[in-house]
C-alpha cells in the first residue's frame, strides 16, 4: 500500500471478531502528515489467533500499530521505520481500552527504527 493514511484498519461494527486474520508480508507506506497509522485495532475490535507480518514507513510522527481493542493468542512481526529525522510518532500505540493478553502462544515482535520510543501507553 502507498502513500495511504491508514493502511490496514479493524473497525467496529458487525461482531468485531477478526480472529484468525492472516496478514503475510505486507508494505504500508503512509502519506507525509502526522497522526496516520499504519494498522488500527479500533474499540471493542478483538484479533485473536491470527498472524500478522508487516513493513511500516513514515516521514512524520506516526503510528505503525494503534491497539484500542484486545489483542491475544496472536504472532504479530512488526517492523515500523521513520525514515525522516527528528522525534514523535511511535512503533506501538496502546490505548485506553486496549488489552493485549500474554499466553504461551503469542509473540509480539517490534522493530521501530529512529523513534524516541518504541512502546506509548496511554
Amino acid at each position: 500500500m502507498a502513500w495511504v493514511n491508514k493502511g490496514i484498519q479493524f473497525a467496529p461494527g458487525g461482531t468485531n471478531n477478526f480472529g484468525f486474520t492472516h496478514i503475510d508480508d505486507v508494505g504500508i507506506s503512509l502519506r507525509d502528515a502526522q497522526n496516520l497509522r499504519g494498522i488500527e485495532v479500533g474499540i471493542g475490535c478483538r484479533i485473536y489467533s491470527s498472524f500478522i507480518k508487516a513493513n511500516i514507513w513514515s516521514t512524520q510522527s506516526c503510528d505503525g500499530m494503534w491497539i484500542d481493542g484486545l489483542v491475544t493468542l496472536c504472532f504479530i512481526n512488526l517492523n515500523h521505520e521513520k525514515t525522516t529525522p527528528g522525534t514523535g510518532g511511535c512503533g506501538v500505540n496502546i490505548g485506553q481500552n486496549a488489552t493485549i493478553c500474554s499466553s504461551v502462544n503469542q509473540g509480539f515482535f517490534l522493530v521501530a527504527g529512529n523513534f524516541n520510543t518504541s512502546i506509548q501507553s496511554l
